[in-house]
């Protein structure tokens, strides 16, 4: 929840970053490892975690009179959710969220270093602070505070796959904004500057938030797995064939190639006994390897005895979750 309110101000701050600095296409408050906001979805009374270290929040600005759009990111922010559990739509509501714009990020630093001289002072707002006041059927409305004035903007929200997918466009001048515009403008007149000799900075932007979920089964083993370091753990070369091909197997269920799912469980039950025999891991890369595998096999075991349509979808997203989660440890 945090972070969803966190990228919908960021991606305003971000669209307005992105229009300047070259005509090519980013400080920061450190994200807490390994927090995570509890939902449950109403249908299936499923319960996920929002991984706060893996939200992403993009943005779009718009320059030249054709409206050409220019991308970037928000990378810090602070979120406080009203509810830490519950449906999507609880833990959307209520949600707060502090961004900071010094952190935004076009991946040009000279358009930042502009962006953050040229516009954010100019607009008076080193944090923008955002508020969800209602998310209900995909839709919901968000207040958002800069330059000392507050606005209500709607947006609208969506779960593909693992994800909730938060989008909405602001218009800066909504926040009196018309000023720091154009002092960005100037600056940057001739990178804004168009086939039409007209030299032309946007007020809207486009946002959209990503809130990457993972089941209570994901979560488990994310808490009990450990990092070597802050690195990942290193696979012996022989044991990634069998990874590689559990990998493609489910990406070929995910794009929509449907497939027997006690086929599927077969060929993964194969390639995890292929892993098991291959392995050469010693210490303690291998005790951390043992604590995705063991879930894993029960993960394969529970879609080889799926009853009906339902429980083959549960058990798909839950492996999907757990080989994102063999990815984010292991290399």
């Amino acid at each position: 929840m945090k972070i969803l309110k966190i990228k919908l101000i960021g991606l305003v701050l971000i669209i307005l970053a992105a229009s300047c600095g070259s005509s090519d296409q980013q400080k920061k408050p450190t994200p807490k490892k390994n927090s995570k906001t509890v939902l449950r979805e109403k249908k299936t009374g499923k319960e996920y975690s929002i991984k706060e270290t893996a939200i992403h929040v993009n943005w779009t600005a718009f320059k030249f009179t054709d409206k050409v759009g220019v991308g970037g990111t928000f990378d810090e922010v602070e979120t406080t959710p009203k509810n830490k559990s519950g449906s999507v739509e609880m833990l959307l509501s209520g949600a707060k969220i502090n961004i900071f714009t010094s952190s935004i990020n076009s991946k040009n630093e000279v358009r930042d270093a502009k962006l953050r001289t040229y516009f954010f002072e100019a607009f008076n707002t080193e944090t923008i602070q955002g508020e969800i006041i209602s998310a209900r059927n995909g839709k919901g409305s968000l207040k958002l505070k800069m330059n000392g004035i507050s606005r209500e903007v709607n947006y609208s929200y969506r779960k593909q796959s693992d994800t909730v997918l938060l989008s909405t466009t602001v218009d800066l001048n909504q926040w009196q904004g018309e000023e720091a515009l154009d002092i960005l403008n100037k600056a940057c007149s001739d990178l804004h500057t168009g086939t039409d000799g007209v030299s032309k900075l946007w007020s809207e932007v486009a946002i959209t938030v990503q809130l990457p979920l993972t089941t209570e089964q994901s979560k488990i083993q994310s808490e009990n797995l450990q990092l070597n370091e802050g690195e990942k753990w290193k696979i012996n070369e022989e044991m990634k064939p069998p990874i590689t091909t559990m990998q493609e197997i489910m990406k070929h269920q995910s794009m929509g190639h449907s497939k027997d799912h006690l086929m599927v469980a077969k060929e993964l039950k194969k390639n995890t006994d292929l892993l098991i025999s291959s392995c050469t891991m010693k210490g303690k890369s291998h005790q951390e390897l043992h604590k995705w595998l063991v879930p894993h096999i029960q993960l394969v075991k529970n879609l080889a005895e799926a009853k009906d349509h339902t429980e083959v979808a549960k058990h798909y997203q839950e492996l999907e979750e757990s080989f994102d989660l063999l990815n984010e440890y292991f290399e």
